[in-house]
C-alpha cells in the first residue's frame, strides 16, 4: 500500500446509545441499554477498523431495510456536530460530492476492505484523492449535504476489489456484524 501515515488522535468511544425516538434497524443492546458492540473490529480477517468513526454520538439508523430500500451503513448524530475521522489506515480513493452522499470520503483500507463517510459539511483540507492516512485522523464535521434530514455521519464498511464503476463495485456490510479486534490476537 506505501507509505504509512501516523496515526491520529482519535481513539473511539467503548459505549454507543441509540438515539432517541424512532431508530430503523436497532443492533442488540446490552443490560445498560448500550449498543453491543467492539470499539474496534475486524474485516475480512486483515484490517482493523473502528466501527463507529467519531465520539459522543447515538445511532440513529442501523444497517437494513429502509422506508422500502436499503440502508448500506449506520448514521451517527452528535450535538453539537462532532469531527469524523478515518476507521482504519488506507489510501483515500475519492473525496467530493455524490447523489444522496453528499459531501463524501472513501478511502481503500487494503484486502478488498474500503469505507465511505459521507453527509460532511466541510472536510479538513488535506483529504484530497490519493492522500495515505492513519488510523484516527480528522476527515471533516459531520453535516447535513446530500440526502440527509438532520446533521449525522452516513458510515459504511465495504467489501471487495476496485472496478471500473469505483466504489460503485462494492458489497455495502453492517459494521456492527464483524468480529471483535482483541491485540491478544484471538478473534471473538
Amino acid at each position: 500500500m506505501g507509505p504509512i501515515a501516523m496515526q491520529g488522535p482519535y481513539l473511539p468511544d467503548a459505549w454507543l446509545p441509540i438515539c432517541v425516538g424512532h431508530v430503523s434497524n436497532p443492533p442488540p443492546r446490552s443490560s445498560d441499554g448500550l449498543i453491543a458492540f467492539s470499539p474496534l473490529i475486524v474485516v475480512n480477517d486483515a484490517v482493523i477498523l473502528a466501527t463507529v468513526p467519531t465520539n459522543d454520538a447515538c445511532l440513529s439508523s442501523g444497517f437494513g431495510p429502509r422506508s422500502g430500500k436499503m440502508h448500506e451503513g449506520i448514521d451517527l448524530k452528535a450535538r453539537p456536530a462532532s469531527m469524523v475521522f478515518s476507521g482504519g489506515p488506507g489510501v483515500i480513493r475519492e473525496v467530493g460530492r455524490a447523489s444522496g452522499y453528499g459531501l463524501n470520503v472513501v478511502i481503500d483500507h487494503g484486502s478488498g476492505v474500503s469505507t465511505r463517510y459521507a453527509h460532511f459539511d466541510r472536510l479538513e483540507p488535506d483529504i484530497v484523492e490519493g492522500t495515505v492516512i492513519g488510523f484516527g485522523q480528522a476527515l471533516g464535521m459531520m453535516g447535513q449535504s446530500g440526502n440527509a434530514t438532520a446533521i449525522h455521519v452516513h458510515y459504511e464498511v465495504l467489501l471487495g476489489e476496485w472496478g471500473a464503476r469505483g466504489v460503485w463495485d462494492l458489497v455495502p456490510t453492517d459494521p456492527f456484524s464483524w468480529p471483535a479486534y482483541d491485540p491478544s490476537g484471538e478473534m471473538s
